[in-house]
């Protein structure tokens, strides 16, 4: 039987619901390693805690998946990244741009859930703060890329922890109005 391991929603709203995501979960969370619900209104903390629980449930963790994109889906909170951490043990890349709610605390998560985590778009969170990024840099030791761009909190007091990611290879912070040319200077440039 074939096994869908790639499934694009971005713009689905309608198509996008608590029960579909529950269904999706339990019937094909076992074969996933790709999903995307990028700009998906309908997708909120909620649906997502199903999509997990029902995963888990269902055939076998949501431990193929690999990357998850969340980006403008404005419901997302900082426990349903909890949630999807710890459902998705393999994540490599997770995409969370846009996101209002999102606090360190998720990235708290992710770090504590997600260790091999090589990948994080976290772009125009007007809540994430140095203390966030701190934590993730000292636990998520794989990241090669890192999107923090028009994250407005953001200091160059994190640039000292994020310059201790002897992989990374790319780091974007550009349009966070806080950072100051300090941020260059203790950005990690030997990459």
């Amino acid at each position: 039987s074939a096994e869908l391991k790639t499934l694009v929603l971005d713009d689905c709203d309608a198509a996008v619901t608590v029960k579909v995501l529950g269904e999706l979960g339990e019937l094909a969370g076992h074969t996933l390693e790709r999903l995307s619900l990028a700009g998906c209104a309908s997708v909120t903390s909620q649906a997502l805690e199903h999509f997990c629980r029902e995963g888990d449930r269902g055939k076998g963790k949501l431990r193929r998946l690999r990357e998850l994109d969340l980006s403008r889906c404005a419901d997302v909170t900082d426990e349903a990244v909890r949630w999807i951490a710890k459902s998705c043990p393999e994540l490599t890349h997770l995409y969370l741009e846009g996101q209002p709610q999102i606090t360190d605390d998720a990235m708290h998560h992710v770090s504590r859930y997600v260790p091999g985590v090589v990948a994080i778009a976290a772009r125009g969170m007007p809540r994430l703060t140095d203390k966030g990024l701190t934590t993730l840099s000292k636990r998520a030791r794989r990241l090669t890329s890192l999107d923090v761009s028009r994250c407005p909190l953001l200091t160059y007091t994190c640039m000292r922890d994020i310059g201790g990611l002897r992989k990374m290879k790319k780091l974007n912070i550009s349009g966070c109005a806080l950072m100051s040319d300090r941020a260059v200077s203790t950005a990690p440039l030997t990459l």
